[in-house]
């Protein structure tokens, strides 16, 4: 299957916004489940492509300057290849993402927030 995507986030601020950066991860990759004929993302100001631990691509944005609205734009065509029962082949066993980090430990706070 085929797919057009066109995806947009429209942003409105009640006061100018400036000097602002946006980390935007929005871009598909080619894998054994689809394929990536074409993808753009469409954002105003300097834009940057950066790669985290597990090979995703992403973007960051930055505007320099003052603005009301700004609207982020991806699109692209994708093909998927949906062969039956072959079910999701991880590169990464699932109790990696279960490790406890600096960035994911809870406190006081945040544990009366949660109750």
């Amino acid at each position: 299957m085929k797919l057009m995507v066109n995806h947009q986030t429209h942003y409105t601020y009640s006061e100018n916004a400036c000097n602002s950066i946006q980390y935007i991860k929005m871009i598909p990759q080619s894998s054994q489940h689809q394929y990536v004929h074409y993808w753009d993302i469409s954002v105003p100001g300097e834009r940057v492509l950066k790669k985290d631990v597990f090979n995703n691509l992403w973007l960051t944005c930055s505007q320099r300057f003052d603005y009301q609205h700004l609207t982020i734009m991806a699109q692209g065509i994708v093909e998927l290849h949906c062969g039956g029962n072959e079910g999701h082949q991880a590169s990464l066993p699932l109790s990696l993402f279960l490790q406890p980090t600096h960035a994911t430990l809870w406190d006081a706070n945040m544990l009366e927030f949660a109750t």
